[in-house]
């Protein structure tokens, strides 16, 4: 991040979003429930951020087509 072109706040904003994200979304998962990884979840987000962006869509692929294939008869 330190040398991108794309600007701190973006990448807040990101950072933000995918963290509360994957606390909303794997809610009963109990290691999310601790606040450490939570930051730690945050600070993945905030220095990796392309990294961090492009598994967050691609596991959020996977899901679907798994629950899509699931609801098929």
């Amino acid at each position: 991040m330190a040398i991108a072109i794309i600007p701190w706040w973006v990448v807040l904003i990101w950072a933000v979003f995918a963290t509360v994200f994957y606390v909303w979304r794997y809610r009963k998962v109990d290691s999310l429930k601790n606040p450490l990884i939570i930051i730690g979840l945050f600070a993945l987000h905030m220095f990796f951020f392309a990294w961090s962006a492009l598994i967050f869509i691609l596991i959020e692929l996977v899901r679907y087509n798994i629950a899509k294939k699931k609801k098929e008869p």
